[in-house]
């Protein structure tokens, strides 16, 4: 696949795309759940100004110049999850309706994103000449389709997600999107050209963090739900 070299980049309107169909899955499923348009609203708010404003921040600090930044995955979780959980704590009887719609959206938002890497090529993969490896501009070199394998996982899971939603409970369901996607993630990274240098990568590095992060958070809960069950 030769992807040609842009005069002007899709990126941003790309990114834009991905974003706006997250908000309205999003929406979607919060009006299912009868939520009303305020809420909606305000928290979809909330939750992408934080998605994007971490996301800026984190791109500017591995570029290190405005000109170079771009949608940073790593940093648009963050960002997620901070501007979740003040929503949740702003609509706490929404909570399960608002983690639930998110849980299944999020993969929808960051798939369609990586569209816009693989088309600008802003990030690529390992060298590659075999079976659909791309080409970008004039260059002979090739790499191995990353963004693009990323895009199809990650879509296909906020599909699988969807029929999930059907049979498990709210906290079920986050557990299972939040477990596959940084699982995925994790493994995936390993067909980009960031380990040229080192076993494991700094968004590796990053998604460990996190999700001792994570395990931390569950096993709180748990223990919370226990103890008030004693109760």
């Amino acid at each position: 696949m030769h992807i040609p070299a842009f005069e002007h980049s899709p990126y941003f309107l790309i990114v834009l795309f991905a974003i706006v169909a997250g908000v309205l899955s999003v929406t979607i499923l919060l009006r299912k759940r009868g939520l009303d348009w305020r809420e909606i609203g305000l928290s979809t708010m909330l939750t992408v100004v934080c998605l994007a404003s971490f996301s800026a921040m984190s791109s500017y600090l591995r570029a290190g110049n405005i000109h170079d930044c771009g949608f940073d995955g790593i940093g648009a979780i963050v960002g997620l999850v901070f501007g979740l959980g003040f929503s949740l704590w702003l609509f706490p009887r929404q909570n399960n309706q608002l983690v639930e719609a998110w849980s299944i959206s999020t993969p929808l938002m960051y798939g369609l994103s990586k569209i816009a890497c693989f088309v600008v090529g802003c990030c690529r993969g390992i060298s590659y000449d075999g079976l659909m490896a791309v080409y970008y501009g004039d260059s002979d070199s090739g790499y191995c389709p990353i963004q693009l394998i990323e895009a199809i996982i990650f879509v296909s899971l906020f599909v699988g997600l969807i029929f999930a939603s059907e049979k498990l409970k709210t906290w079920q369901l986050m557990g299972l999107s939040v477990w596959a996607s940084l699982i995925l993630k994790f493994l995936l990274d390993f067909l980009r050209d960031t380990h040229a240098k080192s076993l494991l990568s700094m968004n590796q590095w990053m998604l460990m963090v996190f999700a001792a992060g994570f395990a931390v958070f569950c096993y709180l809960s748990k223990s919370m739900k226990t103890k008030n069950i004693v109760k």
